[in-house]
C-alpha cells in the first residue's frame, strides 16, 4: 500500500490500528487520514449514504455534512429510472 501512495506522491507512515483502538480514534477525529471499511449484502448504495455519509447519520463518523449531498442522496432513492440513479450517485 505504502508503495502504491508513493506512486501518487504521497510520502506517509501507515499504521495498522486494531478494530478496538480504531474507534475511539475515529470517534476522537485522531487521524490524519483514515480508511473504514464498510460492507453492504445489498446491491444499492443507499444503505451505505444514508448510513454513512448523510448529515447526522450515526456512523457518519468524521461528522460529514453537506445538506446539498443530502438531498442528492434523496433523489437517488426516489428514482426509479436506473440511468438517473447512476447518474445521480
Amino acid at each position: 500500500m505504502i508503495d502504491q501512495l508513493k506512486e501518487v506522491y504521497i510520502d506517509g507512515v501507515l499504521e495498522t490500528v486494531d478494530t478496538t483502538q480504531w474507534y475511539p480514534k475515529i470517534m476522537c477525529r485522531d487521524y490524519t487520514v483514515g480508511f473504514n471499511v464498510t460492507e453492504s449484502g445489498i446491491d444499492d448504495p443507499d444503505q451505505q449514504f444514508y448510513e454513512n455519509y448523510v448529515c447526522g447519520a450515526e456512523r457518519n463518523y468524521t461528522g460529514y455534512c453537506f445538506p446539498e449531498v443530502d438531498k442528492l442522496v434523496d433523489q437517488d432513492s426516489m428514482a426509479s429510472d436506473k440511468k438517473k440513479r447512476k447518474r445521480l450517485v
